[in-house]
């Protein structure tokens, strides 16, 4: 007469806590990469945002006041950083500000017509510690 008990070994229940922790520690690992993509996307969504909104606010400046003198759209949006961040030269409504963010307007020739722009947004990415940056470039001109 043999003696079998049902059940599993100390050995099988074991292994089969090592492999549930494991796989936990994998999805732990998963579930957290995909938090910092879609904060990194949420960022970049946001910076193409704030590009837009600047862009917008120079075509209706060069529907008003034209592209060149002291109103138009050189003299109110120069050349250099930070120009709608910091409120200090215009005033652009809807822009919620990134990490360390800067915004860079360039003209390749501040004279012609249509005016070619270079708006670069440089920010600092939460969780990552690196900078990033978008670059984008149209042409404005005065609507007849």
């Amino acid at each position: 007469m043999t003696n079998r008990r049902s059940g599993f070994t100390l050995i099988e229940v074991m292994m089969a806590t090592v492999v549930f922790a494991g796989s936990m520690v994998a999805f732990a690992a998963f579930y957290s990469s995909i938090g910092r993509m879609s904060e990194s996307s949420r960022d970049l969504t946001q910076a193409m945002n704030d590009a837009h909104v600047v862009l917008e606010a120079m075509r209706d400046t060069a529907q008003t006041n034209g592209l060149t003198g002291a109103n138009g759209v050189t003299g109110r949006y120069p050349e250099g950083p930070n120009l709608a961040v910091t409120l200090g030269l215009i005033t652009v409504s809807g822009l919620r500000t990134l990490p360390n963010e800067t915004i860079t307007v360039d003209y390749v020739n501040a004279a012609a017509d249509p005016l070619q722009v270079v708006l670069q947004v440089n920010w600092d990415q939460r969780g990552y510690g690196r900078s990033r940056a978008i670059t984008t470039e149209t042409l404005i001109t005065r609507r007849q």
